[in-house]
């Protein structure tokens, strides 16, 4: 077995460090993460050694470095992870399983520790992107803002649907915070699918801000249309005019719509910044949307570990020049 393959192996055994999520909820969304890292997968990036790298990761999702820590770690590069303020634990303790390993692999929370990567990776906000672009300029492989939506034709993708919102508390760009649907029923099947989600893999605690940002929602879909609740969930139904790609957490906003095309039009101005979309009907007409990825729900959340992100073939974007 290969030093790689050693630390992969050993990195479902670390013990989790992440106050914003619950054990159940932090467990999920690492145990997802890990899963990605398949030998296929390596196996499938093989190539020129990658560079010194240095990975930024945002404050939302703390597994969304590990897919680009990987990456170059298998292609025989150096990696420097780094982590948001005050949230370095995890990144930390991946980085000693690294070197025990004999794997170069740093974690920091210092931006001074990027100034000798030949590259940098950024999932980031799109000022931080903006920002880190007037400093590092071609270095930089930024990847900013992006939100997800969930195209429920049939009422069984409910439960596919609670469990990608599950995963990070629906904070991450994959979550389908925003539920299109045609169908007049979907509403009480996705409460009930939203508690049982919740039960298994408790929510974390809040930030002020989306606590607000919660109520505030919440009292316009009281307003506007209609709030449904479960002892664990809640669903806010507002009209497709109401559309913001926003993330309200597990509480999703869901549109009634005629068709497809409708859900569609409904993204409007925000069209270009639409990432994911789970689904398992009209893939064709999300993917002309501008949709970077089209999956079953249930599965829009697992990270997929093929070198390419929002599109990009990352991979082959740090070895350029």
């Amino acid at each position: 077995m290969t030093p790689w393959a050693r630390w992969r192996d050993g990195l479902r055994a670390l013990p989790l460090d992440v106050p914003h999520l619950s054990p159940a909820g932090a467990r999920l969304a690492w145990d997802d993460a890990v899963d990605a890292l398949t030998d296929a997968a390596a196996e499938s990036l093989r190539g020129p050694a990658a560079r010194r790298t240095g990975v930024v990761g945002p404050t939302t999702v703390f597994t969304a470095p590990l897919p680009f820590v990987a990456g170059i770690l298998w292609r025989g590069g150096e990696a420097v992870w780094k982590a948001p303020r005050g949230q370095s634990a995890m990144a930390v303790a991946v980085a000693k399983l690294a070197q025990i390993h004999g794997l170069p692999l740093v974690a920091t929370e210092s931006r001074d520790a990027l100034i000798g990567c030949e590259r940098i990776i950024a999932t980031v906000s799109d000022a931080t992107a903006a920002e880190l672009a007037g400093s590092l300029g071609d270095r930089l492989v930024a990847f900013g803002h992006r939100y997800a939506v969930a195209w429920v034709t049939d009422v069984g993708e409910v439960e596919g649907i609670a469990r990608d919102l599950a995963s990070h508390d629906g904070r991450g760009c994959m979550a389908p915070t925003t539920v299109f649907t045609p169908l007049p029923n979907v509403v009480p099947a996705l409460v009930e699918a939203l508690d049982r989600a919740a039960a298994r893999w408790p929510q974390g605690p809040l930030t002020d801000v989306e606590g607000a940002r919660h109520r505030e929602r919440a009292l316009l879909a009281q307003a506007l249309g209609r709030v449904t609740r479960a002892r664990r969930a809640e669903v806010h139904e507002l009209p497709p005019s109401a559309f913001e790609p926003d993330r309200p957490g597990r509480h999703p906003v869901v549109h009634h719509v005629r068709d497809v095309h409708e859900a569609v039009a409904t993204l409007g101005p925000y069209a270009r910044w639409l990432g994911g979309v789970a689904a398992t009907r009209d893939e064709a007409t999300w993917h002309k949307a501008g949709a970077t990825r089209v999956v079953a729900p249930g599965t829009l959340s697992r990270p997929r570990w093929d070198g390419r992100h929002d599109g990009v073939a990352w991979l082959e974007a740090v070895l350029r020049g």
